[in-house]
């Protein structure tokens, strides 16, 4: 009797505890709902925190990459700069050929003798244009060898900004050249046996003969009559577009003539004009943009090249990358002054 009374105590016991663990093993919906409410902010705030994280990552990514774009292109602008013996000015650069008087090239170069990459004015500016001398190696044949011989280069850097979805939506920096020919075996006609060696389409060289200052000589350059056949092409894009004149720094589009002219003196010398001018009549306001311009003397074969980038429109829309002197860290700049190789002297 006594062991049937333990049994049934035992399994009585065990019942009660099982009963007692499958209430205790479930869950109200009121703790569920608790429960789903604090996993929401929890994983709300780790979600909310990663895409910061990731924010801030492109952000600093599209900063470095504008940064090193423009120092790699003033430091390829600076090369090509130090090899010129001459840099065309404001005056030269918005003047057309003249016989007599003043003259400039502005109707010899793109845009307004057209070339593929610039061929609108509205659209496409020079900012530094300058003749160059370089050196081409083993080009000459000479016994059983090859000799070396200096060329020259008429070069020209572009501000651009149009609405080709090929590029970003900013505004770009673009290069031009055309090049003189190796002059080898040339027929009686004066025709190059070998079309390698020819000129550039469009490429004539410049004339020191005759009187006037090296400007006056320089200014009368023409082109050769073929039309241009090399391409103006894309060194940097993702340069700043904005034109927002209660923000941009100068140059911008509300500068006086007087501040115009004065602009370059403490930046390079009384005697360096500002390239593009903002106040010729009919520059186009899409490229006021103060973003990339130069300081040029002519006389001492000096400039100083100016670029601002804008990395805040790699990472959102285009409408919105505008600069603003609160987010100028987007923005990236850098100048530089560059002493030409100055061979052909002035006056």
């Amino acid at each position: 009797m006594k062991m049937n009374k333990i049994l049934e105590y035992i399994i009585s016991l065990t019942l009660k505890t099982a009963k007692l663990t499958r209430k205790q093993s479930g869950f109200t919906l009121i703790e569920l709902l608790v429960a789903l409410v604090i996993s929401s902010i929890i994983i709300s705030s780790l979600l909310g925190f990663m895409v910061n994280i990731i924010t801030t990552e492109r952000r600093e990514q599209a900063k470095t990459n504008s940064e090193l774009e423009i120092q790699a292109a003033i430091d390829y602008i600076a090369r090509d700069l130090r090899q010129a013996v001459y840099i065309y000015d404001n005056d030269s650069l918005t003047t057309d050929h003249s016989d007599t008087g003043d003259s400039g090239i502005r109707d010899q170069i793109p845009p307004e003798s057209t070339a593929r990459g610039c061929g609108d004015a509205s659209t496409c500016r020079p900012v530094l244009v300058f003749w160059k001398r370089e050196l081409k190696e083993n080009v000459i044949p000479v016994g059983s060898g090859y000799d070396d011989k200096f060329l020259y280069s008429l070069v020209g850097y572009y501000l651009i900004k149009d609405n080709s979805s090929r590029w970003s939506g900013t505004a770009r920096i673009s290069r031009f050249q055309i090049e003189d020919g190796v002059n080898l075996d040339i027929n009686d006609d004066g025709d190059y046996e070998d079309a390698n060696e020819a000129p550039d389409h469009g490429f004539a060289t410049f004339n020191l003969s005759g009187t006037g200052t090296l400007k006056e000589k320089m200014n009368q350059w023409t082109k050769a009559t073929e039309a241009y056949t090399q391409q103006a092409l894309v060194l940097v894009d993702f340069i700043d577009q904005s034109t927002d004149t209660a923000e941009i720094p100068l140059p911008n589009s509300a500068m006086t003539t007087t501040e115009y002219d004065e602009f370059c003196d403490d930046r390079m010398s009384e005697a360096a004009q500002l390239v593009p001018n903002y106040t010729e009549g009919g520059f186009p306001e899409e490229l006021k943009t103060g973003s990339f311009y130069a300081c040029i003397d002519s006389d001492s074969s000096q400039a100083r090249i100016y670029i601002r980038g804008n990395a805040l429109a790699r990472f959102q829309n285009i409408d919105n990358a505008e600069y603003k002197s609160s987010r100028s860290q987007f923005f990236p700049t850098t100048n530089r002054r560059v002493q030409g190789s100055d061979l052909l002297g002035a006056d």
